[in-house]
């Protein structure tokens, strides 16, 4: 059995509490309540976070001070008497007044303050502002108080907020994914997050709302969806000036390794464009960023032409246009052992290196029209359009072992030619009835998607005798279709004065069509002209859903409810044609509730629970009854029976920001189980096998077909915490999550069940000293363990520990040292070895010209040189490591110019 080490716990921080002036209450004074509202004079805008100080002109040791709300408004008890009132806000002339506070309600008159026309070069006032702002569901970020770099992204900005960080690839905000990012609350730049973030300048945001995601159906037909993930709104301070700016750069290396890059933003009120470019044959970026350091340089031959480009018109309507082309070559080479550790496969060993060349083409583009909701008629609509081509040649190498001993050896060897299409179009149109809120909604979606698919096939298994046991030689054409029509119609009415009925019928269509056949190769006219009636098939799919919905939704002071059900009629038709007629026909009849409870306390305290049950239909691949044999070592089928899967998620909600203190904390648990669930009925060959009555399956080879099965469940726990080390100037991020998982699994017609427990511990510390100095502190600790009740005592434990350091640091006369640092350690039970390795990529950069338009750079990347990158996973059967091969201490002389 794997021990795993005690890991350290989370250590106590005393945090340093914020606070901008106290006041004295004296025993036998009169206090007042002083009110008053701050605004943009140009804009007639809230000011939020303006610094208030009120300084008592008869006893300074009663002066006090605070800060605007979110809506500008000013609230707070003093003593009576005459006090010097002073308001500053960053970037605005400051406010002074006299004032004679003598009444228990003090009314000050509404204040506006005027935009300074120079730039304030006094970098110490934003200390005073303060961060962050709660109203209601969404919080409020005020950019002011966060110092950047000369070359930082909006994403460089958020990860210096509260609650923000970035892990295994994902930007996280307050617990939950990001899923999507607007500008001043439209889709500019479609479903890309990190291209959004990058192409928004700092200087130009005002603030930033984050908030719960919703689809644009629950926008617009007022039933709400148990989504997870959150939405970035950054509002921006865009005038009738535009903001303009453009770059390009050009960098090369070792091994006539090159990147080039540019790109064009132009940014105002009513207009945006930006267009981004970029060739390379190298996978590096072409500065250093922050998230560069946790990893080694591919060492694939890779060929990368890029452009991406976003036009955005607000006039009348919001019109976006966003395109997206790529044309890319990558040939590579990777290998991984695996060690099974269940049941039947207790004590198997796999060994596999592949060698793969591939050649692909891909364009997107993407139009979305909204009118504004000032309108009767509110209206919605997008168009997508998707084209991929792709040639793959791919050729490896296995070999399976059982307790050290060589059962076969399989040579695999495939040549494909891919292409699909993509177009999809939803519309949605929403009429206001009356002014009390009643409304009627419709929404069209339609999705056509389709996809061709030529495929040659050779391989070989051999077993130890040196005896063929396995040999494969076909040729296969593959089209597939699917074709998916939504129609919904939705009615809302206000009941009394918070409530909210929601009405609504959607129709749901889900065609599936796929054709295969599989010619095998025959010797003797030296043509691919025998038809494999096992690896055929013309199989079609229909699904014919009714949805009626029903739902409620009130909204008090502090609370919010909504309560609604779904009830489905689902009808599933299956046709085959080949090898076999058949048709087989199914109904489902399901009532999906919904439970959604929201309070916030006058401490800005939100509790959330939200319970929802889905229902997922199969693939058609796991449908179709047909056999795939691309990888000979694990052959596979689909199963017609399949049914619906049904999950149940209950998920509960904790959020608290306190202003003052800037501290912000979040604690989410989550419980899931699912019916139904699509699982695989694994058959393991101990011996060289015949399956399906004539296929050749060689010992140690698996078959698996899906089926449903019943008993999976998950149960998580997570908590962030975020608070400000005053001492350093910066922000500490603090995530814990604990999670458990019980899943079933078949194995060689035997019922498993298998148990996962896991913990993550990650602190992320961001400074926010000034624009010359940044750096980012990252240490991300985890452990799971494995145990199945397959009859062995074997159990996966599997520990890693990742760490890094990012600093950018304008030492002299912009002079810029940059650093990526990281460290990954990994250990697992098994055979397989521990794993421990530093990645470290440096740079130094200086700004040239008078306005700093020119960068010259001297990157190094992967200093400590290391020879591959490995990747350690743990499944239920098995543990195992993936290698990718690596480019070494890569040099790389950069140049940008930006205006």
């Amino acid at each position: 059995m794997f021990l795993a080490s005690t890991y350290m716990q989370i250590l106590k921080s005393n945090i340093i509490i914020i606070l901008f002036l106290c006041s004295f209450n004296i025993v036998g004074q009169t206090n007042s309540l002083v009110k008053g509202t701050v605004l943009d004079y140009k804009t007639q805008n809230p000011l939020p976070g303006a610094t208030i100080y009120l300084e008592n002109l008869s006893d300074t040791l009663k002066s006090i001070g605070a800060i605007t709300d979110y809506d500008g408004k000013i609230n707070l008890t003093i003593n009576q008497g005459v006090y010097h009132l002073n308001i500053s806000y960053l970037g605005y002339t400051n406010f002074n007044d006299t004032i004679n506070v003598n009444q228990e309600t003090f009314l000050l008159d509404t204040i506006k303050l005027q935009e300074k026309k120079s730039i304030i070069k006094e970098v110490d006032v934003v200390s005073n502002l303060a961060p962050s702002f709660q109203k209601g569901d969404t919080t409020i970020f005020n950019p002011e108080a966060f110092k950047v770099s000369l070359d930082a992204t909006a994403g460089d900005l958020l990860l210096k907020m509260p609650g923000f960080y970035h892990i295994e690839g994902k930007l996280i905000a307050m617990g939950d994914t990001i899923k999507e990012v607007l500008m001043d609350g439209k889709k500019i730049f479609g479903e890309n997050i990190s291209q959004a973030l990058e192409m928004i300048p700092p200087k130009i945001i005002k603030k930033i709302e984050v908030y719960q995601y919703k689809s644009d159906e629950t926008k617009h037909s007022g039933f709400e969806e148990n989504t997870e993930g959150k939405t970035v709104n950054v509002i921006t301070n865009l005038k009738t000036e535009d903001f303009i700016r453009a770059e390009v750069g050009a960098g090369k290396g070792k091994d006539n390794r090159c990147v080039g890059e540019a790109y064009y933003r132009r940014f105002s009120e009513k207009k945006r464009v930006g267009v981004n470019a970029s060739k390379n044959n190298i996978s590096v970026p072409l500065k250093i960023n922050r998230f560069g350091g946790q990893n080694s340089i591919s060492g694939d031959k890779v060929k990368n032409n890029n452009i991406n480009a976003n036009v955005g018109l607000s006039k009348a309507s919001d019109i976006n246009f966003n395109y997206a082309y790529n044309d890319s070559e990558n040939e590579s080479q990777n290998s991984f052992n695996r060690e099974y550790v269940a049941g039947s496969l207790n004590g198997r060993k796999l060994y596999n290196i592949n060698y793969s060349n591939n050649e692909t083409k891909n364009q997107r583009a993407s139009l979305n029209w909204n009118t504004h909701k000032v309108s009767k008629y509110m209206i919605t609509s997008s168009i997508q359009y998707t084209s991929n081509n792709a040639e793959n040649n791919s050729s490896s190498q296995s070999e399976t072992l059982q307790n050290n001993d060589l059962i076969n050896s399989t040579d695999n060897n495939n040549v494909s030619d891919n292409s699909s299409l993509l177009v999809d179009g939803n519309i949605n149109i929403t009429r206001k009835l009356n002014k009390k809120g009643t409304s009627i909604a419709t929404n069209v979606q339609y999705t056509y998607n389709s996809s061709q698919n030529n495929y040659k096939q050779n391989s070989e298994t051999i077993n130890e005798e040196d005896i063929t046991t396995q040999s494969i030689d076909q040729l296969s054409n593959r089209e597939n279709l699917n074709k998916n029509l939504s129609i919904g119609l939705s009615f809302n009415e206000k009941l009394g004065k918070n409530g909210h009925l929601s009405v609504g019928y959607r129709f749901l269509n889900y065609i599936q069509e796929s054709d295969k056949r599989t010619y095998d190769f025959d010797k003797n006219v030296q043509q691919y002209n025998q038809l494999d009636s096992l690896t055929s098939s013309n199989y079609n799919n229909f699904n014919y859903i009714h949805v009626t919905k029903l739902g409620y939704r009130v909204k008090q002071k502090n609370i919010r409810t909504y309560i609604g059900i779904d009830y489905k009629n689902t009808t599933m038709k299956s046709k085959e044609t080949f090898p076999e007629h058949f048709v087989l026909k199914k109904h489902f009849n399901s009532f999906s509730p919904q439970i959604n409870l929201s309070y916030t306390s006058e401490k800005k305290k939100n509790y959330t629970l939200n319970y929802g049950m889905n229902q997922q239909i199969p693939s058609l691949q796991s449908l179709q009854d047909v056999v795939d044999n691309s990888n000979p070592l694990y052959i596979s089928s689909g199963n017609p029976n399949l049914k619906p899967a049904f999950s149940h998620n209950i998920v509960f909600s904790f959020f608290s920001s306190n202003t003052k203190k800037s501290s912000l904390t979040t604690i989410q648990m989550r419980a899931s189980m699912i019916n139904n669930m699509v699982s695989q009925n694994r058959i393991v060959a101990v011996n060289d096998t015949v399956i399906l009555g004539s296929y050749e399956l060689p010992a140690g080879g698996q078959f698996s077909q899906p089926i449903n099965i019943n008993g999976r469940y998950t149960l998580a726990i997570s908590s962030t915490f975020s608070f400000p080390v005053k001492k350093l100037k910066s922000n500490l991020n603090s995530r814990t999550e604990i999670r458990y998982s019980h899943s079933p699994n078949i194995l060689n017609n035997i019922k498993n069940y298998s148990n996962q427990s896991s913990a993550t511990q990650n602190f992320t510390l961001s400074s926010n000293i000034n624009e010359k100095i940044d750096f980012t502190i990252t240490s991300t600790s985890s452990y799971s363990i494995v145990n199945n009740n397959s009859g062995t005592t074997n159990q996966l434990g599997y520990i890693t520990q990742n760490s890094g350091v990012n600093l950018y640091w304008n030492f002299y006369k912009n002079f810029i040292f940059k650093t990526n640092t990281s460290q990954l350690f990994s250990e697992s039970s098994g055979s397989l070895a521990s794993n421990n390795k530093w990645y470290i990529n440096l740079c130094l950069s200086k700004k040239l010209f008078k306005k700093n338009q020119g960068d010259i750079s001297l990157s190094v990347y992967d200093i400590a040189n290391n020879k591959d990158d490995v990747i350690r996973t743990v499944d239920d059967l098995y543990i195992a490591e993936s290698y990718r091969k690596t480019l070494n201490q890569f040099y790389l002389v950069s140049f940008t110019y930006s205006l």
